[in-house]
């Protein structure tokens, strides 16, 4: 079974309930555990746990791949006597009227004939409250699976996936009712940074006797203040991870004399529910304040442990630790606090050992219970879309890992399109790309389809050209003639979100049909009204677009008049072996002057020669690599402009380079030539100009605009030539910049580095050779990955011609 349909999270390894050891599969190895191996031992007397519980009690946590014997969500006997008390908890949080906690508590305090199962006593109570308002219900529910999870803690059994499934599927349906909301169910940010929805609360004598809440960390880049991340909790305390990863981190700490010894103090936690300030507890809070208690303390960490979903974690009351998720991460925890398995009075806070206090305002997020409990299910589902995704692509089951991440992809746009979620979204772009790129799927017309879903998803994550690149996918058949083929609502919305965004309407397939002839075909006035209105629009478009074109390439050619006559022309005329360093700056100057240019053309940019080597690949833009050029640092640098073919054989991949990073290698091995050339170039202030990392994808108007100028204002140029090079339009136009610019000055180097093997001159293997003086260069008929790149190779022709 895989993976991602049975996942056990456990705080024991034994089940005492079941009187035997439990079996489990792990990968590659069967496993018979003993009671000996119930809980290893982390931190034993640490310094800070009690001693009566630090042999007890400690953070364990264990992820089980498999299990022989997986329990059924029924098979957890619950004492009766607890579901009162829970109740009570239930009742206190949520302010439920009186009549309606009556009526659940006579269902509750009534011994039944024999023990019942928490799905027992789910069908009873739909049997006894059946007519009662639906309310009754789930408040009878939401004691029932809360009083699930603190039987599973106290006898320290596994609570498996269909119990933890069966669970969250009755908390859920809680937060998301109106009616509970306006009871009372109430959320606020915790000192930790995460948001908490607190369930159930009992407190004795302001003691926490029994606490369930629910904790969820937004990937909204709000954590709590990391000074103060190290803390303990009075009670006892388990998780149980519903979605996302964490991960805890646990401490001992030994008192100190001095603060210079200290890493931190000790801070003593209050709370306060608006009156007053106060150690007891109370669930409805307003503020938190931790002061210093004057006592210095110095922790050290112990262990680290990462939880995923279904997997579970305790620690002991009193026990150090702190909760890390990334700020753009989304994680989702269910979280009992329990006095009776452990209680300690002084529970401190660690914080800085110079400072005073700190307050913690519980500001309320702009969420409603009924919106995080819709945000906690989706990332769920969104977790075995991606699973399952993950497992067709293994197995080569393309069309199966289709429908799951056409779902994944449905899911974002429905539920997951909130600020921060750009990471998950990227993750299922990321299966798209991988399902592309291996598929071997002949049925042009459903991998058409795959494109336009991929294509919503570029466009859901803010990629509107490169999305715009996959509605036009064109291999044999579009994704608008495909969902013209056959008439459906479903096909003619597709055609709708097509023609929203411009899709092109116009193409045919292999038979000379268009969208429009199927649609004409089949008789659907639907799809021929959508197709013809989109038909018009993108008619109109065109022509505004070509008007805006040509005035923006006026505009272009003007600047670039002005910075190549008034600067570039007479520097290398006139300036000597500092002419290219001396153009660096003016072109610099000439862009912070004038608001109009720096607009239009992108800035001077490099990746350091040692980032490049490090790096293990052709680095994106993105990729924190890239550097803009500043007179006052890099003033005497040399800079190499290297011209290469983009070798990826997946013609919509975003990557130049081949899996085994050919052409990262082979500009590495440029280099090493070239520095044997020229020893006089200092390596550690050497900059290598590649289009992949110093043009923004996402903008590159910009950097394609400049292009003649940062070519001209690095010192040489090398072409990374094979037996395809010259074909490509691309590479054309940059060897026609710089063939025109060392025929007119003489000042900047051209190299051909063969990819294919060594070249020798002079009896030595260099793997470089002059570039040719006498090559003459033609744009006609050279090939482009995209056609639409055309107009741009013809424009920077044009003004090539300005170099000479």
């Amino acid at each position: 079974m895989p993976n991602y349909q049975i996942r056990m999270a456990c705080r024991s390894l034994f089940n005492p309930a079941m009187r035997r050891p439990r079996l489990f599969v792990a990968p590659m190895v069967l496993t018979k555990l003993s009671a000996n191996n119930r809980r290893s031992s982390v931190a034993r007397n640490s310094g800070h746990y009690p001693p009566s519980l630090s042999r007890r009690y400690h953070t364990t946590t264990c992820r089980l791949q498999q299990t022989l014997d997986l329990p059924d969500p029924s098979s957890c006997k619950l004492d009766w006597r607890l579901l009162p008390k829970v109740l009570h908890g239930v009742s206190t949080v949520i302010k439920a009227p009186s009549d309606e906690v009556a009526s659940v508590l006579v269902l509750f305090s009534q011994q039944p004939e024999r023990p019942r199962t928490a799905s027992e006593w789910h069908a009873e109570a739909g049997r006894e409250l059946q007519q009662s308002n639906i309310n009754v219900r789930r408040l009878a529910n939401l004691t029932i699976a809360i009083a699930l999870m603190v039987s599973k803690s106290q006898r320290q059994e596994v609570a498996s996936e269909g119990e933890l499934a069966f669970v969250w599927s009755l908390i859920s349906d809680v937060l998301q009712s109106e009616e509970m909301q306006r009871y009372g169910l109430r959320i606020s940010r915790s000192a930790q940074g995460f948001v908490n929805v607190p369930l159930c609360s009992v407190v004795e004598d302001g003691k926490i006797d029994l606490l369930f809440r629910l904790h969820i960390w937004l990937p909204d880049g709000k954590r709590g203040v990391p000074e103060f991340a190290v803390h303990s909790h009075q009670p006892f305390a388990q998780s149980w991870i519903l979605a996302g990863k964490g991960t805890d981190h646990t401490y001992a700490a030994e008192p100190v004399a001095t603060a210079d010894l200290a890493t931190h103090a000790r801070y003593a936690l209050a709370w306060s529910s608006g009156a007053c300030v106060s150690s007891a507890y109370t669930h409805s809070q307003t503020y938190s304040k931790v002061v210093n208690t004057g006592n210095f303390m110095k922790a050290e960490r112990g262990r680290t442990a990462s939880h995923e979903r279904n997997m579970s974690y305790s620690m002991p009351a009193g026990s150090l630790h702190s909760s890390e998720v990334s700020p753009e991460m989304f994680h989702a925890t269910m979280f009992l606090f329990d006095g009776s398995q452990g209680f300690v009075e002084d529970a401190p806070v660690l914080g800085p050992a110079k400072s005073a206090e700190h307050i913690q305002v519980r500001d309320a997020p702009e969420f409603t219970p009924r919106a995080l409990s819709v945000l906690v299910e989706s990332m769920r589902q969104w977790e075995d879309y991606l699973a399952q995704s993950r497992d067709h692509i293994r197995k080569g089951q393309w069309q199966q890992a289709f429908v799951v991440l056409e779902r994944a992809q449905a899911l974002c746009e429905s539920r997951l399109d909130l600020e921060g979620m750009s990471r998950y979204k990227q993750a299922v772009i990321d299966e798209f790309d991988l399902l592309l790129s291996k598929h071997d799927v002949s049925d042009v017309e459903e991998v058409a389809k795959w494109h336009y879903v991929y294509g919503r998803m570029l466009l859901l994550s803010g990629s509107h050209q490169e999305a715009l690149v996959h509605f036009n996918h064109h291999r044999s058949i579009s994704p608008a003639v495909a969902f013209c083929k056959t008439s459906s609502e479903h096909n003619r919305q597709c055609l709708r979100n097509l023609a929203s965004v411009g899709a092109n309407f116009e193409r045919a397939d292999e038979d000379g049909c268009s969208a429009l002839d199927y649609a004409v075909i089949n008789g659907d006035l639907e799809a021929e009204a959508i197709i013809v209105a989109a038909l018009r629009s993108n008619l109109e478009q065109k022509a505004s677009g070509e008007i805006h074109q040509r005035l923006r390439e006026a505009r272009l050619r003007k600047h670039f008049r002005e910075i190549y006559q008034e600067l570039v022309h007479p520097t290398l005329i006139g300036a000597g072996d500092k002419a290219i360093s001396k153009i660096r700056r003016a072109y610099a100057e000439a862009l912070a002057k004038d608001p109009a240019k720096c607009r239009a053309f992108d800035p001077f940019k490099y990746v350091r020669y040692s980032d490049l080597a490090k790096h293990g690949r052709l680095p994106r833009s993105n990729a924190g690599l890239t550097r803009s050029y500043c007179p006052r640092t890099t003033a005497d640098d040399f800079f190499l402009f290297f011209s290469y073919r983009w070798i990826n054989a997946d013609p919509w991949a975003r990557e130049p380079d081949d899996e085994e990073n050919t052409q990262h290698q082979h500009i590495l091995r440029a280099i090493e030539r070239f520095l044997a050339l020229h020893p006089s170039v200092d390596p550690q202030k050497l900059g290598i100009w590649i289009d992949f990392a110093c043009i923004d994808p996402e903008h590159q108007e910009s950097g394609v605009a400049a292009l003649p100028m940062l070519l001209a204002q690095c010192d040489a140029v090398i072409s990374v030539v094979d037996d395809k090079y010259y074909h490509r339009a691309w590479c054309n136009v940059e060897v026609m910049m710089i063939h025109k610019l060392r025929r007119t000055y003489g000042v900047h180097h051209w190299y051909e580095f063969a990819a294919s093997s060594a070249l020798q001159q002079d009896g030595k293997i260099t793997g470089l050779r002059p570039g040719p003086t006498d090559i003459q260069v033609s744009l006609k008929d050279k090939l482009l990955r995209f056609e639409e790149d055309r107009a741009k190779i013809l424009f920077l022709g044009k003004q090539c011609d300005l170099l000479g």
